[in-house]
């Protein structure tokens, strides 16, 4: 992936205040252990009310983003580098948690088979579009 060269023109990410993204590495880290003690400690099965609009929420996040992507693509905006890169991200997690929340049998072979042959593709070029917008942008700059 291309780097961001710094450069006199002011086209570079000099607007970024070095203590938020040092401030982003901490709270990164700080999640590892998190992450890990969450593993450890919680149950592996819960009763969640409103899991039916926790999940058409979601997708109706993928909706917006994928058809976001469409639009500012098809617009040639470089805008497009933002959703296409959240629909990357919304189809991996889309992907994960459709397999580990899915019963053993048809349930968790469909979900499978979704993932493997319909979200993970797609993510793939969800972020071949925002790397491709990209790295247009910084050519022109």
């Amino acid at each position: 992936m291309p780097r961001l060269k710094k450069n006199h023109n002011n086209h570079n990410l000099s607007f970024l205040p070095g203590g938020l993204l040092k401030f982003f590495a901490v709270a990164a880290l700080l999640l590892i252990p998190w992450s890990i003690l969450l593993s450890q400690s919680l149950p592996s099965s819960h009763f969640a009310r409103h899991w039916n609009l926790a999940w058409s929420g979601f997708d109706f996040g993928l909706v917006l983003s994928l058809g976001l992507t469409a639009f500012l693509g098809l617009r040639k905006s470089g805008w497009v580098i933002i959703p296409a890169s959240a629909a990357g991200i919304l189809l991996l997690i889309d992907a994960w948690f459709d397999c580990l929340t899915a019963r053993q049998g048809w349930e968790y072979s469909v979900s499978l088979s979704l993932a493997v042959f319909v979200e993970i593709p797609m993510a793939i070029m969800a972020f071949w579009i925002a790397y491709c917008a990209g790295k247009h942008y910084l050519k022109k700059k």
